[in-house]
């Protein structure tokens, strides 16, 4: 837990960088790599205060090349993920992490087996301070937050209900270019 805590403090100061203007430094991230450990830190939580456990399904496509970002930051929204995912469902159930390549993106979907999310929140999901659990404390930002970092390495994220019942969260990655860095994004 104190790894993820020193984690998010850096999220949240690489976000503030990127706000003031000052960019964020993007790296090669092996979204793999990332996602398992993300898998590994909040697997503790996934069955916590007297709640059935909740499965984790890996769908992780092999040699998958690896992506522009900052591994921590993607780390740090696949956990908000995983926890936003456990909340939906309190009765228990599994989450699904896919990841393919398509194009020039690695495309990852996190699907559970929840409610869903109602058609009209749907479009402000990842507006700041919007909750659907604000009756459980929740503050609105953990999927702004994700959106943020994802938009910040030139990515995509979206959520959909799916067909069977849950939530569909899919981000898409741009792969890296061979060299090792790439410059900190400007705002414009």
């Amino acid at each position: 837990m104190s790894a993820a805590i020193d984690a998010m403090r850096g999220t949240i100061e690489r976000l503030q960088r990127f706000a003031g203007g000052g960019g964020v430094r993007l790296t090669r991230v092996d979204v793999p790599a990332v996602i398992k450990s993300a898998v590994e830190l909040i697997a503790p939580a996934l069955g916590v205060d007297g709640r059935p456990a909740i499965d984790v399904e890996l769908a992780l496509a092999e040699r998958l090349p690896p992506v522009v970002g900052h591994a921590a930051d993607l780390q740090n929204v696949f956990i908000n993920l995983l926890l936003n995912a456990r909340d939906a469902m309190p009765d228990g159930g599994t989450v699904t992490i896919a990841a393919r390549r398509s194009r020039d993106h690695v495309v990852v979907s996190v699907c559970d087996q929840g409610g869903g999310v109602a058609p009209e929140h749907l479009p402000r999901l990842f507006d700041p301070f919007f909750t659907t659990k604000a009756a459980a404390g929740g503050a609105g930002l953990g999927l702004s937050l994700a959106y943020g970092l994802v938009r910040a390495a030139d990515g995509d994220i979206r959520a959909a209900n799916r067909a069977g019942g849950g939530l569909e969260i899919t981000l898409e990655l741009p792969v890296a270019r061979k060299s090792a860095q790439r410059p900190p994004r400007r705002r414009s």
